[in-house]
């Protein structure tokens, strides 16, 4: 996380799509601020963003706050997901079940369930839990 915004035009080589991607990814609002769609375009929007430093600071900005709430910047929640994938895919291989697609329900969306539950189990506030979690 380099904290710098990149205006990018997705083109043929995968690293243009990648990028516009992550910016969609990150927010549909940054990608209609950062994704142009031809050379005229990017050059106007690279000559705005250069010439007009609040707005650049402002959409960095936003960009910070994004980054603690967003799930692209969740690493470990990543990593746990993809964890819980490879299970998957190792389990139906152990099993000698036959290729099939995966499909991978969100460790936090289970996890705050789990916690729900619990917490309900327990005689806590159910609603002001879910309030107090809710993204």
């Amino acid at each position: 996380w380099g904290g710098t915004p990149m205006l990018t035009l997705p083109a043929e080589k995968m690293a243009t799509r990648v990028a516009y991607s992550l910016l969609y990814a990150a927010g549909p609002e940054f990608a209609e601020a950062l994704v142009v769609r031809n050379l005229t375009e990017y050059e106007e929007r690279a000559v705005q963003l250069g010439t007009d430093p609040e707005q650049l600071f402002q959409l960095r900005m936003r960009l910070e706050e994004t980054r603690l709430t967003n799930p692209l910047f969740d690493t470990q929640r990543w990593v746990r997901n993809m964890e819980q994938g490879l299970q998957e895919i190792w389990s139906n291989y152990a099993d000698n079940n036959p290729r099939q697609d995966v499909y991978v329900q969100d460790v936090l969306e289970t996890s705050t369930v789990q916690e729900l539950k619990s917490t309900v189990q327990t005689g806590e506030d159910a609603e002001a839990y879910a309030h107090q979690h809710s993204m």
